[in-house]
């Protein structure tokens, strides 16, 4: 069995910096625009070769996030930045729109594309689609369980296809779904796939679930109270993976023996 690679998030140079020296295997960071993490500093385009030059001399992959919805007037822009990272010599790109994700194989098929997790992928069939649009690894959605992950690489392994699959171990939880941010938009106009989530799923909540009138709903009767869950939307169990992670790790193309 080959160790997963652990990768970590780079919003500046400090991060940057940080992560090479605590012994990542990989770090991933985004561009100015057109990625998912419009609060951090980020790097410049023409920033974008010497940060590439400082990774590869300690011997750490770079992945640049092109991970946020594009529409049709700013895919211009979008050649340009794929242009840009292939001459930089960038390790992966990672892409949530299908577009996107088909304009990087026919402009740069050597760069390698990953399926980012807002992609949401929580079986082996969407695992499949992702990969069918040129994508070498795919992360998983958040919210799937260990043995949920371990159904689909055993499935993956089993038609002896070596898509890698990357989760989140480390970081804020989010639930709404699988870093899309569902609840930021509904609630602040602020959208993940368009770059500005407010992360309401780490803001204290609280959910009261009733059964509908006169029935019953999962097996409980209408006429027992329903149990209250304070503290953040985040808690449930089912919240498996981090939002705004500061540790990622990518499971081995052959499952441990």
């Amino acid at each position: 069995m080959r160790p997963p690679e652990v990768l970590a998030p780079a919003g500046d140079e400090a991060c940057l910096r940080a992560a090479i020296g605590a012994g990542a295997d990989a770090v991933y960071f985004g561009l100015s625009g057109m990625n998912a993490r419009a609060r951090a500093t980020n790097f410049t385009d023409d920033a974008l070769e010497g940060v590439m030059r400082l990774l590869h001399r300690h011997g750490v992959k770079g992945y640049v996030t092109l991970n946020t919805l594009a529409f049709d007037d700013e895919l211009p822009a979008v050649d340009e930045r794929i242009r840009r990272c292939a001459g930089a010599g960038v390790d992966a790109v990672i892409v949530q729109d299908l577009a996107v994700a088909r304009r990087l194989t026919a402009l740069a098929p050597a760069l390698p594309l990953h399926a980012s997790t807002q992609m949401t992928c929580t079986d082996t069939a969407s695992v499949r689609l992702a990969a069918s649009l040129g994508a070498r690894r795919v992360v998983l959605a958040r919210e799937l369980s260990l043995p949920e992950i371990v159904t689909i690489r055993r499935e993956l392994d089993a038609a002896g296809e070596s898509i890698e699959l990357e989760v989140f171990v480390h970081g804020a939880l989010c639930v709404a779904y699988s870093g899309q941010c569902l609840t930021s938009e509904a609630l602040g106009g602020r959208s993940a796939p368009l770059a500005s989530s407010s992360s309401c799923p780490a803001s204290p909540n609280s959910a009261q679930m009733r059964p509908p009138k006169g029935g019953s709903e999962g097996g409980r009767s209408a006429t027992r109270p329903w149990p209250r869950r304070t503290g953040p939307l985040n808690s449930t169990a089912r919240s498996a993976r981090p939002r705004s992670c500061r540790t990622r790790s990518t499971r081995p193309t052959s499952r441990p023996r």
